[in-house]
């Protein structure tokens, strides 16, 4: 068994992306002697307080937290995911309430390490997409969430595949940054047009960062497509639910080693579309501790 493999079936046979843990986080929900646990009271006020504003700006039905928070395969920085379903038309574009997005998403919930996210849907949520789903203000259960256990040899390739293109991507941009910043160093009176040298290899960089781009949308969109799909039965008998597709499972080990976190970094330094000289040190810092 090669160094790849060995390493792909210690992880896949932990959990389904994180080890299970023995109880669901503590900083996130409470745990009564007489019913399954609920939400800190704290964390639901913070969230119902959110809710507030969007009813503001539009009629919502109903919200709720999906997601693997709801789950004991947690990590430390896992997102609190709330479904916030409205009443609007499907073909109108709200830009009030994504602008509302924006500025709510990734706020720390209360007392703990969880970024809270919020997505808007505008029709009923297809529980097969999540492990686990809990309404937060009657403090009810709405699927249980339960261990989720996967074969390797199901993923192997596939995450291969995804993983080996990423990664010769990451080293290709660290590699163009070291080499624009020797140049940087260089006295331009001895070195041939140093200018025209150090400009093409920050064009290279932004090649490289919009390539990683294209990368992490087409794995998000392949997750998308595939829950969004009904399975076929040849699906439902090798992996038993959505959340045991491969795209899934990809994407979760991807984000799980950081790569996605890395990939953000370089989307907010690409936001006008070119990378200059500035850049570079965001880029730096960004990729500290991805490439450590």
């Amino acid at each position: 068994m090669n160094t790849f493999n060995a390493f792909f079936n210690s992880f896949i046979n932990e959990s389904i992306v994180d080890i299970p843990r023995n109880s669901l986080d503590p900083t996130v929900f409470e745990f009564p002697d007489d019913g399954p646990p609920i939400m800190h009271p704290i964390i639901k006020t913070q969230i119902m307080s959110d809710i507030d504003k969007f009813r503001e700006l539009v009629p919502v039905v109903t919200y709720f937290a999906v997601g693997s928070i709801l789950t004991k395969q947690y990590t430390a920085h896992s997102d609190i995911d709330i479904n916030v379903q409205i009443d609007a038309p499907k073909d109108r574009v709200l830009e009030s309430v994504f602008e509302l997005m924006k500025r709510l998403n990734g706020r720390m919930a209360s007392g703990t390490t969880h970024p809270i996210n919020y997505y808007v849907i505008q029709e009923d949520y297809d529980l097969d997409k999540t492990v686990a789903a809990y309404d937060i203000v009657s403090e009810r259960w709405i699927k249980e969430p339960k261990i989720v256990n996967v074969s390797s040899e199901d993923y192997m390739q596939k995450f291969q595949n995804s993983v080996n293109g990423i990664d010769f991507g990451t080293s290709e941009l660290r590699r163009n940054i070291i080499d624009y910043e020797t140049l940087k160093s260089m006295d331009g009176d001895n070195i041939k047009d140093l200018n025209t040298k150090m400009q093409a290899k920050l064009d290279k960089i932004e090649n490289n960062i919009e390539a990683l781009l294209r990368s992490y949308k087409n794995v998000k969109t392949l997750r998308k497509n595939a829950f969004e799909k009904e399975m076929s039965p040849a699906e439902i008998r090798k992996y038993g639910e959505k959340n045991k597709l491969p795209e899934n499972i990809i994407y979760k080990m991807l984000e799980r080693y950081y790569y996605f976190d890395f990939i953000k970094e370089l989307k907010r330094v690409m936001e006008d579309d070119k990378v200059s000289d500035k850049d570079i040190s965001d880029i730096k810092s960004a990729g500290k501790e991805f490439w450590k």
